[in-house]
């Protein structure tokens, strides 16, 4: 009887030794403050989470900085674009004691200063997994509303970049059409063609197109825009269409120039207008639709 109570007694022992060192992972919840301190037992081959509310390297200002007062025994690892870093003590040499080591992990990022005092064990029960910090619900909105305002500021920035990067290339693009122009005189295409249109309240306005200037990737027509009224007329916009088969199509990579854009009474203008699509050139039929405050005049051929 005995040697069976003996027996007994010695496996619920041994059995509370083994959920002792199988202890479930511990989990501390810390408030984050501008200052923050506290202590942290580490088990070598085990460590600790470091979990914080936001990402460490996201614009935050002051930046991330991170110091550990004792590398030799504590590692605080780190990788770019996350929200912890993982605290771990080193192992002992295989056959050696278990060192007592102590030291300080000095975590700074966005006006929160957090200060860690590190202690090697073998206590697997006194080892947190994880330690979370957490924040009032006032400081999250403001840490939301902050992110917010970084994303908008690096989107606004992206933006701004990727709309100069396209100035620059049109203006490289116009450089090498300056650059053909004096190269070339390019070939010619006569138009010669004429409209005269009454606009409201019976303003006459008359639109003549008088040839094509053909360079190598584009083309520039030539016209003239009078106005036989004594009112004034504004010139809006000019547009070129094209049809082929009955089907409108609008030149959609166009620019006109006009030597004076509002037209006194009884005054006209000379105006350019270049493309680069040549192929508009052999349309079955080619409209200039000259757009102003007084109405449209569309003159085709």
């Amino acid at each position: 009887m005995r040697t069976v109570l003996k027996l007994s007694i010695f496996g619920i022992f041994s059995l509370l030794l083994a959920a002792g060192a199988q202890a479930a992972p511990r989990v501390k919840h810390v408030k984050l403050e501008e200052f923050t301190r506290f202590s942290l037992d580490v088990v070598p081959d085990y460590g600790t989470l470091l979990v914080f509310p936001f990402v460490l390297d996201d614009g935050m200002e002051p930046p991330l900085q991170i110091h550990n007062t004792n590398e030799v025994a504590f590692n605080a690892e780190y990788a770019k674009g996350q929200y912890t870093i993982l605290v771990t003590a080193k192992t002992p040499q295989q056959g050696g004691p278990m060192p007592s080591y102590r030291g300080l992990l000095y975590v700074t990022v966005g006006g929160y200063n957090v200060t860690i005092e590190l202690r090697t064990t073998n206590k697997i029960s006194r080892n947190y997994s994880n330690v979370i910090f957490q924040l009032s619900p006032k400081k999250r909105e403001y840490l939301i509303a902050e992110a917010v305002k970084r994303r908008s500021a690096a989107l606004e920035a992206a933006y701004r970049k990727k709309v100069q990067e396209l100035d620059r290339k049109a203006e490289e693009k116009a450089l090498a059409i300056i650059g053909q122009l004096v190269r070339s005189r390019g070939d010619t295409r006569n138009v010669k063609a004429d409209i005269e249109a009454t606009l409201p309240p019976n303003v006459t306005v008359s639109l003549f197109a008088d040839k094509w200037q053909l360079f190598r990737n584009f083309a520039i027509l030539r016209f003239e825009v009078e106005n036989r009224s004594p009112a004034a007329v504004a010139i809006d916009d000019v547009k070129l269409i094209t049809r082929n088969d009955d089907t409108e199509n609008p030149v959609t990579v166009s620019a006109y120039e006009c030597d004076e854009l509002r037209l006194a009474g009884d005054s006209q203008t000379s105006c350019t207008l270049s493309m680069l699509d040549l192929a508009a050139l052999d349309a079955d039929e080619i409209s200039l639709v000259l757009v102003t405050d007084r109405g449209e005049v569309k003159l085709s051929w």
